[in-house]
């Protein structure tokens, strides 16, 4: 390939803020598209939240907080404390000056205006190079049908049970509610259709990858491009890198292992970034129809992740 390949990142969190943040630092900002998953969005105080969003906002804009791997920093809770002291409930954490952007983001929805649109001013309002895109414009919410210790089944939204119950209930289904009625933004499209490579990120499948497939269309672009679509695992020596996602496999009776990560994409995609750690399951990799790319995927630090981004590109400029 004579030119620096065209990227199409999906995912959410902080494993694909992390990835993405990896891009850049390896030089790669300019031609990479992150398709972001907006099903964690959420209504709180009423200001529209997008979890996944700004994460990778702030990762890219060198505002997160680096312990969390979520948040700014540094950061204050004034509000928060006032509202405490109202009586609100206070169980979803906003800072103030996430706040700001949050009433920004609120305003300019009430006024008619696209969440893809706000999208594209913050992010370039706050310099990030990586083109970032809401899976869709349209409301998409990702609930669970928990159940609890003492027997009880709820269905919750996707933050109360993350943030509220600190996914401790066990997870009997997960939904995407609203996903008959969205659709994809064309740029989204374009961008699949179009890339030299298409990463999934290490993100959480049932959580952040699978509601952006699960649009009308998306899952047979990826299929139909299946050759170039490169998965990064998020399980690690079976350990999920972070949140719930080894809960989660455990509920739906999955083994907790990068095994199971490849069999749930095998549809989707044909490359599989497997970490050298577990390099004894790289014929089980292939057994699923992917082929394995051995790396060192724990990325919490950027030179770590520029060096596994620089791999992946990589891969994206070998003959096929």
């Amino acid at each position: 390939m004579d030119r620096d390949p065209s990227l199409c990142v999906l995912g959410g969190g902080v494993g694909a803020a992390r990835l993405l943040a990896g891009l850049d630092a390896a030089g790669f900002g300019a031609q990479t598209t992150a398709i972001v998953n907006t099903g964690d969005d959420t209504w709180i105080h009423g200001l529209r939240v997008c979890p996944d969003l700004d994460t990778i906002t702030y990762t890219l804009a060198g505002l997160v907080n680096p312990a969390m791997g979520w948040g700014i920093a540094p950061e204050t809770h004034s509000a928060l404390a006032m509202l405490r002291r109202l009586g609100a409930e206070t169980w979803f954490t906003l800072g103030d000056r996430d706040i700001g952007l949050h009433l920004y983001r609120t305003e300019r929805l009430r006024g008619g205006e696209r969440l893809s649109t706000i999208t594209r001013d913050i992010v370039r309002s706050l310099g990030v190079r990586i083109t970032l895109i809401p899976m869709t414009d349209d409301e998409v919410a990702t609930t669970v049908l928990a159940r609890f210790p003492a027997g009880d089944v709820r269905e919750l939204a996707f933050q109360e049970y993350f943030v509220r119950h600190r996914h401790q209930p066990h997870v009997e289904r997960i939904s995407y509610a609203g996903i008959e009625r969205a659709t994809p933004l064309p740029a989204a499209m374009a961008a699949l259709e179009s890339a030299d490579l298409v990463v999934i990120a290490p993100s959480n499948p049932f959580l952040s990858v699978f509601p952006i497939i699960a649009l009308a269309g998306v899952a047979d672009l990826l299929a139909a491009r299946r050759d170039r679509v490169v998965v990064v695992t998020p399980i690690v020596d079976g350990r999920a890198l972070k949140g719930p996602l080894a809960d989660l496999l455990v509920d739906f009776g999955l083994e907790v292992s990068a095994l199971a990560i490849a069999e749930l994409y095998a549809p989707y995609a044909a490359h599989f970034v497997l970490d050298e750690r577990d390099s004894h399951l790289s014929e089980g990799v292939r057994s699923h129809g992917l082929e394995p790319l051995l790396a060192d995927t724990l990325i919490a630090e950027v030179p770590a992740a520029r060096r596994l981004a620089t791999t992946i590109v990589e891969r994206a400029s070998r003959p096929r």
